[in-house]
């Protein structure tokens, strides 16, 4: 696809007269891996909540795939997944259940919603555990699911959050990676070569 697919332009949240964000201006690719690195306070955090829905946004605009989300929010969060830090997943489901619920969140048909979770339950190694309760699962067991859940919808972004202790998921694959490995999870999913070449943004 020529050009930029999803684009920001200068979003700005404000409290009073501080600025919490101001100038953001960048744009993503589809199938672009972007992150965003910067100090503690720095407006990381509030940029993806904006970008998210999560957080009002003051002053300026946000694009997916040409949708304004500042006019047409819902529109946009169709388009998105997200990964967040801690699970929000169903303790009492099993991981089956899970993602047939978060399809049906996403407005997926049954027969849709079955079949791409049988998918990623094959994808991320989980099939011998579908049908186990998610508090059953291990730490690395309940970030896979956590990711399945994500792109459930296959979305044409995906948000996800990591921080120092996981810089080397960022890093180019020649380039001398920090220490400290990514959770099993994550690692599993960027290096997916299947879903690399889906078209969906991180």
């Amino acid at each position: 696809m020529n050009g930029e697919d999803h684009r920001s332009r200068k979003p700005e949240k404000n409290l009073q007269r501080f600025y919490c964000v101001k100038g953001a201006n960048f744009y993503i690719n589809r199938g672009e891996l972007f992150g965003f690195l910067g100090p503690n306070g720095a407006g990381k955090t509030t940029t993806i909540n904006m970008l998210t829905g999560l957080a009002r946004i003051s002053g300026g605009r946000v694009k997916l795939l040409g949708e304004d989300y500042t006019r047409n929010p819902k529109k946009a969060q169709a388009m998105m997944g997200i990964v967040p830090d801690e699970s929000n997943l169903y303790e009492e489901l099993n991981g089956w259940e899970n993602l047939c619920f978060c399809g049906a969140l996403y407005g997926m048909e049954k027969h849709d919603r079955e079949k791409r979770a049988q998918k990623l339950l094959e994808q991320f190694g989980l099939e011998d555990a579908a049908l186990k309760p998610f508090k059953a699962y291990s730490k690395g067991m309940k970030r896979k699911l956590t990711i399945a859940a994500g792109i459930i919808h296959e979305p044409e972004i995906l948000f996800g959050r990591t921080d120092h202790r996981y810089r080397c998921r960022f890093r180019p694959p020649n380039s001398h990676p920090d220490p400290g490995p990514a959770p099993e999870g994550d690692h599993h999913f960027f290096n997916d070569p299947l879903y690399r070449r889906s078209g969906t943004a991180l």
